[in-house]
């Protein structure tokens, strides 16, 4: 995802899901942050990653974020999509924990996998209009960190969300 890397996020490739995590975690420790959030996560990725956090001290925040909020600074989510041709990553962010994690950390870890990576946005027409069909849809396309300028064009990273994104591709399909 060259485009990603264009738009200021940094792209690591893992093997799959478990060095993902341990990457993240990892880089959470070397922060020496003592808390991560990570929400939208099945009970089987959240057990993997509620041992690694154990291992190393770090308390995991997975739902009620909104009253966490000031308590964490790291937040992992899985993406729905990457887009090559933007270097966008698209998420279903229907849950309210998820979108209040990509919005409100100051570091943004995303895992992708390398499958569910698209050439080009209109490629997921048929999906994006599925998810949008539904009551409560909302959809977030992530390109790069927060960024904004003022009226002289000072630009400032990390304004309206995270100042750092890192998305953690993995070659298995399994999130």
């Amino acid at each position: 995802m060259s485009g990603a890397r264009d738009a200021a996020a940094q792209v690591r490739p893992c093997r799959n899901r478990s060095e993902a995590f341990s990457r993240a975690v990892d880089l959470v420790c070397e922060r020496g942050e003592t808390r991560l959030a990570a929400p939208a996560w099945d009970a089987g990725a959240l057990s993997e990653l509620n041992t690694l956090c154990g291992a190393r001290n770090i308390i995991l925040e997975t739902r009620n974020l909104r009253s966490t909020v000031d308590r964490w600074i790291t937040c992992l989510t899985p993406a729905d999509w990457g887009v090559a041709e933007t270097g966008a990553l698209v998420l279903d962010s229907s849950d309210e924990d998820l979108r209040l994690g990509t919005m409100l950390s100051l570091c943004h870890i995303a895992i992708l996998p390398e499958s569910r990576v698209v050439s080009h946005m209109d490629d997921l027409r048929e999906d994006l209009e599925r998810i949008l069909a539904r009551e409560s849809a909302y959809l977030a396309f992530i390109t790069g960190p927060s960024r904004t300028a003022d009226i002289e064009r000072v630009l400032t990273i990390g304004v309206h969300g995270p100042a750092e994104l890192l998305i953690l591709t993995i070659r298995e399909d399994m999130l």
